[in-house]
């Protein structure tokens, strides 16, 4: 991304500016601030830069980091989540969900996972993106976390894993505390109570979206036995389905 485009809510476009750097991801934060993520992978030296996105001033730089790399990182989730006026993010290579603040990342949960291989220790300033990309690859590690949503009484959070089934993506609930409440792995084929649901997009507003093929979903019911997709005009050449599941509050 080199460039932003400023439409207004009818569609009719209004401006556009260049960025002084190539970035992965942005999120809008008002009307007057745009947040851009780097991913350790422009000249900024910041994971975030906050810009105002009518001029195209910049506001703040946070998280400097040391070394700048070209490696585009498919599994890395910058903007986590949002709730009540907060933006949560991610840091590549780094277990620790971080609240966005103007100026520095709050440290909202820091986790440990029990896994076979674990992640080498760094700073952010010798953080070799690329070393840690190979270091990791194909390995039963949690190397970038997903999604995120703080809950009344609990948290949830996504992840992936290479385990049992490749590449896979996990649910993690939590407690204040820090204790499992529960996990389940998704897209895996035994999941008979929750058949459909795969590929994790985003959480909104207590709401998993989660999309998935149409080819996936015919041959899930050609599986269970079921019709329903095929009813309902569903073909191979269907757009991408869209699913809503409520996630409890406690």
């Amino acid at each position: 991304m080199k460039k932003i485009f400023k439409y207004s809510a009818a569609g009719d476009f209004l401006q556009d500016f260049k960025l002084n750097y190539e970035y992965l991801d942005f999120n809008i934060i008002s009307k007057d601030r745009i947040v851009l993520a780097s991913g350790n992978s422009n000249e900024s030296m910041a994971e975030f830069v906050i810009i105002n996105p009518n001029t195209g001033d910049l506001i703040s730089k946070i998280c400097d980091y040391g070394i700048d790399q070209t490696l585009l990182l498919t599994d890395y989730t910058p903007f986590s989540g949002a709730k009540d006026g907060d933006l949560y993010v991610n840091v590549p290579f780094v277990h620790n969900t971080f609240r966005l603040a103007e100026h520095k990342l709050d440290t909202v949960a820091s986790y440990n996972f029990n896994t076979t291989d674990q992640l080498p220790e760094f700073t952010m300033q010798d953080m070799d993106i690329i070393h840690l990309w190979k270091e990791t690859l194909h390995k039963n590690v949690v190397t970038q976390l997903g999604h995120f949503y703080p809950a009344e009484k609990c948290s949830y959070l996504s992840f992936m894993l290479f385990g049992e089934y490749g590449l896979s993506q996990h649910l993690l609930k939590y407690d204040p505390n820090g204790n499992c409440l529960a996990q389940t792995t998704i897209n895996i084929e035994d999941n008979t109570d929750y058949p459909y649901f795969n590929n994790i997009r985003k959480f909104i507003n207590g709401e998993i979206i989660a999309t998935c093929h149409p080819d996936q979903l015919l041959n899930i019911d050609e599986r269970i036995n079921s019709t329903y997709w095929k009813d309902h005009g569903l073909t191979e050449d269907s757009n991408p389905v869209i699913f809503f599941y409520k996630l409890k509050e406690s």
